[in-house]
């Protein structure tokens, strides 16, 4: 709001709103005069008288330091100006001294009706004649005559890359229009001599031209027409209603749209209404038209503006952007004409003249910003320069700044640092300056030139916010809350300005490392107290805060706050970011004691869960992997309250890896868990690192889990996922690791009786312990698709070829979900109502001890002495298996799955299944087959033997008799192809370099033969199938007998 002291009483006015009741008269003509004040647009220019004429002024030119003055006597005055003086505008002129008189030339007896400068040339029309002066002094010589019957003339304009006009450098010329044409004049070599160089025909005599580039616009009373400079051909752009005076203006260059533009003109079309034409389209512009309020005068285009004379001496002016009235000025006497050159306009009216001068637009806009009304001052900064304009950049910037600072000092804090951020021009230390006491101590800042931008004089912020408080309430004293609510507002601002700040000069990415460090140091010291004192609830911004890199340092004062404010998390933070691993750790460690006596006591002030601190110790740590003491020291501690985020630092690569792993594992004694699951890590993630204890280790803690669980439910072994989860690691250590001691865990594993089965039947296999593995999987599990796994790792593990095509054998468990294809079994497939992950972990098929009978006694049956040595082939030990458990079932030794049938089956289909397998020899098989068998039962594998054995002795035959065949072919096609010879005379010449193959001492010289009895030098040829004389291939000449010959293969007889 604004206060106004009228009459000695304060009166506080919004904008908008209605003047209070209880004003006196007076008052409310003040305050309705500056209501009145607020609402206009602002004011571009201000009028300066000039000069008195003598004379009745009838016409006017300008040029650069010269105003011509066509008076109604017939004389020419010529005026010298000052220069342009400088000021904050460039754009801007203040032509405020009287101009001096230097000649006065006498031109004819009737009024001189148009002045124009071509160049050097003075050219004046006076009673239909044309005239030419010099411009350096119209009476160094007298007035030269052109032509008589004259309307009106125009100089020649040029286009320039900007899209607008300036007054033509080249070839000086003019347009004149005389009766129904267009005559255009050059100068000539003479002095003061123009010369007709080319002229149009014109259906009327011509009342306004312009000739603008190639392009000539000529106004008539009917219509504006438009011709081509070159060639003359005319073109209608509109009509006129016949009461129009027909004038035009050219548009400068800063108001051109394109930057291809070729020029746009102003076209009076009506009494009152004016339109925008573009000579490069040849068609209306996009522009609205511009109303005046009355039948306009004369017209003029100076910037972005557009002015004229509706009228008297009433000078409008238009904004060129909005095309809507911004000023209107009343002159003396009645207005002529309005001349211009660059940005100086003077107006010339019949007694005086007077100079518009164009207020600098810092000044326009800073007084627009006091008065709240920053949008006319952006409306002033569209209006002032167009968009292509670079200074338009710059000065928009400014104008944030201003504005910023002006709604800073009204405390408007929001809108103030709304503007901050979309100005490059502001500065931040002096921002900084008014919250110096968050600062650190060296923080210096350059005060000078700190008022040129607006900004109020630096003060603490709670001093800036109590004395503005104060003056808005007339010098009373301001109750404390309000002060402190205002700063609390501003510091709001302030973080949140600062957060913005901060995310552009790191994505900006302007700056090298260390100049980002010395800009963001002070901010970031700032942003971490102002967010701590607004004691947010989420503490969102300040946590994104803390993980970015901060920069700023903490020092004595930074320290001192952040503890007494308990944020000894942000100061542990900092110390991390500094590489102060020590002092985080010892502020994490007592944040963790807080919150741990928060935990006792049942309350929670703590912004963190222990878990949470646990995770940033366990950063620090990781960061500080070069320091044992710190993991001694803290590690304990860790694992005391969680034990889950240390296994990452615990990793062989991890931060603890300085540490022994002795040392580690005397460290998670108290956590067996951990501990299990360190040694994992340690041996299957990185085998090459762990020894042969740890291995044994790991797998006498899984056998511990498992142990404990058939202690306490021994059904959870086959349901619980963890404990499934815990075989299946069993399974893939016993399978993988390389050093394991096998025989040291099979004591274990027995002491579970047949809980364990699988884990027993995997040890028996690493231990080389065949036989009892087969009685586990036959007898105990049932499992015979598993017996037929077991021989095929069994058979792969001493295959060659196996291992040439890159397959890992030793790392296929026996009990694994998925088995590779050639694992799979194909006598004994697994059962199709049951998964494989299902048959991984197979409990005891119903092989119960009976107390009742005696227990098996192997050597009682024949076949005895084949179950005894465990290097035994797999096949041959898997059917001994199944005829000694057959023999047990039979007799009765034992309680089993099945009956002896089903037992005699299934060493059947054994046989059958691998009948002719090397590992099943006949005569074997036959010599430990039970005696009491039928040879009826045995006599599908017995002709299956003799088929496959005789298929293999059919073969071998035929291989051989193939071998000796191809011998014969190969050694006939070799003693032919070693029988061509080649006759070489002394005559003979190689085709390629035309010499001879003999030389003059008899002697060869090395050559290449073809079979096409073709000869050339051996360093001639280019390849050695291709014959180089007539380019044929003998790449397939050759017998195919002859490529079965090897490189090592014997000489063949010479017989």
């Amino acid at each position: 709001y604004i206060a106004l002291e009228v009459c000695g009483c304060w009166t506080h006015l919004f904008p908008g709103s209605f003047l209070p009741v209880c004003a006196s008269t007076k008052q409310r003509r003040v305050l309705i005069s500056l209501s009145d004040q607020m609402g206009r647009g602002f004011d571009p220019f201000r009028p300066t008288p000039l000069l008195q004429l003598e004379e009745k002024a009838e016409s006017i030119a300008l040029g650069t330091h010269a105003i011509y003055i066509g008076t109604s006597q017939g004389s020419i005055q010529h005026y010298e100006l000052p220069p342009e003086t400088a000021n904050d505008d460039s754009s801007a002129s203040a032509c405020v001294s009287p101009p001096r008189r230097k000649a006065t030339a006498k031109v004819s007896k009737k009024p001189v009706e148009q002045l124009c400068l071509v160049g050097d040339f003075l050219v004046a029309l006076s009673d239909g004649g044309v005239f030419v002066l010099g411009a350096e002094d119209v009476c160094a010589s007298a007035p030269s005559s052109v032509t008589r019957d004259v309307k009106c003339i125009c100089p020649h304009t040029l286009p320039t890359s900007s899209g607008g006009s300036e007054d033509y450098t080249g070839p000086m010329e003019v347009c004149v229009a005389a009766r129904k044409k267009l005559i255009l004049y050059a100068a000539s070599g003479r002095h003061l001599a123009l010369e007709a160089r080319q002229e149009f025909p014109t259906p009327d005599v011509a009342l306004t031209v312009a000739w603008h580039g190639s392009w000539i616009v000529a106004g008539f009373k009917a219509k504006y027409c438009l011709y081509s400079a070159t060639s003359g051909i005319p073109r209608d752009i509109c009509p006129l209603d016949g009461k129009t005076t027909p004038r035009l203006a050219l548009l400068p260059p800063s108001a051109s749209t394109q930057p291809a533009s070729q020029g746009e003109l102003l076209l009076v079309v009506s009494e009152t209404i004016s339109q925008f034409y573009r000579l490069d389209t040849q068609q209306m512009s996009a522009r609205n038209s511009i109303t005046w309020p009355r039948r306009v005068g004369p017209i003029a285009a100076v910037g972005p503006y557009i002015l004229g004379s509706p009228g008297g001496g009433q000078v409008d002016v238009f904004t060129l952007r909005e095309q809507r009235c911004s000023q209107t000025l009343a002159l003396p006497g009645t207005i002529l004409e309005l001349a211009f050159h660059k940005s100086r306009i003077i107006v010339a009216s019949d007694t005086a003249l007077t100079v518009l001068e164009r207020l600098p637009f810092e000044r326009l806009a800073k007084q627009l910003l006091l008065q709240g009304r920053f949008g006319d001052a952006l409306d002033l900064l569209n209006t002032t320069y167009s968009s292509e304009d670079p200074e338009r950049s710059k000065w928009l910037h400014q104008l944030h700044a201003l504005s910023g600072w002006q709604l800073f000092r009204e405390l408007a804090f929001e809108k103030a640092f709304r503007h901050f951020l979309f100005s490059k021009t502001v500065r931040l230390d002096k921002i900084l300056s008014f919250w110096r006491s968050f600062l650190p101590h060296d923080w210096t800042w350059d005060s000078k030139g700190a008022g040129d931008d607006g900004s109020p004089e630096t003060c603490d912020l709670e001093d800036l916010v109590r004395s503005q408080l104060q003056s808005k309430a007339g010098g009373a004293s301001v109750d404390a809350s309000a002060v402190a609510a205002c700063v609390e507002t501003a510091n709001s601002c302030m973080a949140a300005f600062l957060l913005r700040y901060r995310e552009a000069v790191l994505i900006g990415g302007q700056a090298d490392g260390k100049e980002v460090d010395k800009i963001l140091s002070p901010i970031d010291t700032l942003l971490i107290k102002l967010l701590i004192l607004l004691d947010e609830e989420d503490d969102s911004r300040l946590q994104k805060l803390m993980r970015s890199q901060v920069r700023c340092t903490t020092d004595e004062a930074l320290e001192t706050f952040l503890r007494e404010k308990k944020r000894r998390d942000v100061l542990a933070k900092l110390c991390r970011t500094q590489k102060k691993y020590e002092q985080a750790l010892q502020e994490w460690n007592g944040v963790l004691d807080e919150a741990s006596e928060d935990l006792a006591q049942g309350v929670r002030t703590s912004r963190m869960t222990r878990q949470q601190i646990v995770a940033e110790m366990v950063s620090v740590l990781s960061l500080a992997a070069g320091s044992p003491e710190l993991l001694r020291r803290f590690i304990p501690r860790l694992i005391h309250v969680d034990s889950a985020p240390v296994l990452p630092l615990l990793a062989p690569r991890g931060a603890a890896a300085s540490l022994p792993v002795a040392e580690v594992l005397e460290l998670l004694k108290s956590t067996p868990d951990l501990s299990l699951q360190y040694l994992e890590h340690l041996v299957l993630k990185r085998p090459q690192e762990a020894d042969p204890e740890h291995s044994l280790q790991l797998a006498k803690g899984y056998l511990s889990k498992l142990q404990a669980v058939c202690e306490r439910s021994p059904d959870e072994l086959d349901r619980q996922p963890s404990v499934l989860a815990t075989r299946r690691k069993l399974q893939r250590l016993v399978a993988e690791a390389p050093d394991l001691d096998s025989g040291s865990l099979l004591p274990e594993v027995e002491k579970a009786g047949t809980m364990l089965l699988p884990e027993k039947v995997s040890l028996c296999r690493r231990a080389n312990k065949h036989r009892e593995a087969f009685l586990a999987l036959v007898q105990d599990l049932n499992d015979l698709s598993r017996a037929e796994v077991y021989c095929r790792l069994l058979m792969a593990e001493g295959d060659g070829e196996r291992e040439a095509i890159n397959t890992k054998n030793d790392a296929v468990s026996l009990f694994a979900e998925k088995l590779p294809l050639w694992a799979t079994p194909v006598v004994f497939p697994f059962p199709k109502k049951k998964t494989q992950p299902s048959a991984a972990f197979p409990s005891a098929g119903g092989a119960q001890e009976d107390s009742s009978l005696p227990a098996a006694d192997l050597g009682s049956s024949p076949a005895a002495s084949d179950l005894v040595d465990d290097t035994a082939r797999p096949l041959i030990l898997f059917l001994a298996t199944l005829l000694c458990t057959w023999t047990a079932a039979d007799q009765r030794v034992r309680v089993l799955p099945k009956v002896a049938a089903e037992y005699k089956d299934a060493a059947i289909s054994l046989l059958m299944g691998y009948a002719g397998h090397s590992d099943l020899p006949p005569h074997e098989v036959l010599a430990i087959l039970p005696d009491s068998w039928t040879l009826e039962s045995l006599g599908g594998y017995l002709s299956k033997c003799a088929r496959l054995h005789l298929h293999e002795r059919r073969a071998s035959l035929l291989e051989e008799n193939l071998s000796s065949m191809v011998y014969l072919k190969t050694y006939s096609a070799w003693a032919q192809e070693r029988s061509a010879k080649v006759t070489m005379d002394k005559e003979k010449c190689c085709p390629t370099c035309n010499r001879r193959f003999v030389g003059q001492d008899n002697v060869a010289k090395a050559f290449v033969a073809y079979p096409n009895e073709t000869c050339v030098h051996l360093q001639c040829k280019e390849d050695l199938s291709i014959c180089p004389k007539t380019g044929r291939n003998f790449t397939d000449n050759l017998s195919i007998y002859c490529s079965t010959l090897a490189a090592s293969s014997p000489e063949p007889p010479s017989s």
